[in-house]
């Protein structure tokens, strides 16, 4: 009983950092009807104007 709690801890742990070293990767981008573009949507105003 305790081996099995222990290996569900590890897997649990194990996934977390899957799942934020995934969303850590993530690449700032936007998503239309062509699927997914990495950088500012073209047109968009998010950079700075001077």
């Amino acid at each position: 009983m305790v081996i099995a709690l222990s290996l569900l801890g590890f897997f649990y742990v194990v996934g977390l950092l899957a799942l934020a070293g995934a969303l850590w990767r993530v690449p700032e981008g936007f998503e239309d009807e062509k699927g997914f573009h990495v950088g500012p949507r073209p047109g968009s105003f998010d950079e700075e104007i001077l």
